[in-house]
This record gives C-alpha cells, structure tokens and sequence, in this order.
C-alpha cells in the first residue's frame, strides 16, 4: 500500500494542471464571444441528429431524398449570392446621387470595351467609376476638342 500512495504522490507533483492558477484563467471579456461559442456548439449539436435522419432516409427511401434539397439549397445559395453581386457592383457608395455634372464643351470623353471594341460618349458624370461591358470595366479615353 505504501508504493501505492508513493507513486500517487509522484504522479500528483508532476501533474499537468500544476503550473495553472486561479489568476491564470480569464472569463470571456466580451459577452458576444461566449455567445457566438454557445451558438456554435448549438449548431453542431443540431447536426448530429439531423445526420442520424438524413442516413435513416438515405438507406430506406433512397439517397436522392437527402441529396437533393441540399443540392437545391446550394442552387439557392449560390443564385442568391450572383444576383447579390449585381446589385452591389451598380451601386457607387462614395458618389452623392444628387451630384451629376455635365461634362464641359473642350473635351469629350469616351469609354470603351476592351473585349468588344463598343464606345459609349460620357454626357453627363454621374460618377467616377467606369461603367461595365462584356464583364469588365471600360476604359476611359478623354480627347481634347479645339
């Protein structure tokens, strides 16, 4: 019995937690970190029950009754997002709408499509960014008028 306790108190003296203090382990300073760690595990607990049904569906119906909602919510996702990305890359954020200035008499200014030669004349400046065509921007060609 005596080695028994000797080794246990050996083992106690070397133990990993030794060097940790009360001190030493912080809470979470902000709440909306332990929240978002919460939300997560919430999230992965969800999931195993949802896999647990999504292989009893697969083996007795058949894996396309779980296969192809998820290919539709990708579909989804994916449309979404492309429709997103329209939106946003015709909206200028740092122009003023109200601001639109008509371009001067002594120049005339050109924008033009790399890819398929398409020239639009610039009559009024609504913004400093280049339109679009054929997926890029245009680029801008100003000529001086005399």
């Amino acid at each position: 019995m005596a080695s028994a306790t000797s080794a246990l108190q050996a083992w106690q003296s070397v133990a990993p937690w030794d060097h940790l203090r009360v001190d030493d382990v912080a809470p979470c300073a902000d709440p909306a970190d332990h929240a978002e760690v919460i939300s997560r595990a919430a999230v992965l607990l969800l999931l195993i029950p949802i896999a647990a049904i999504a292989f009893v569906i697969g083996v007795n119906f058949g894996w396309q009754w779980v296969l192809a909602p998820l290919l539709a919510y990708a579909l989804l996702r994916w449309s979404i997002a492309s429709l997103r990305v329209l939106v946003t890359d015709a909206k200028d954020l740092g122009a003023d709408p109200g601001a639109a200035t008509p371009v001067g008499t002594d120049e005339r200014t050109l924008f033009w499509c790399e890819e398929c030669g398409t020239e639009v004349l610039l009559l009024v400046r609504g913004s400093s960014r280049a339109p679009s065509h054929c997926g890029q921007r245009m680029h801008e060609r100003t000529e001086i008028l005399n």
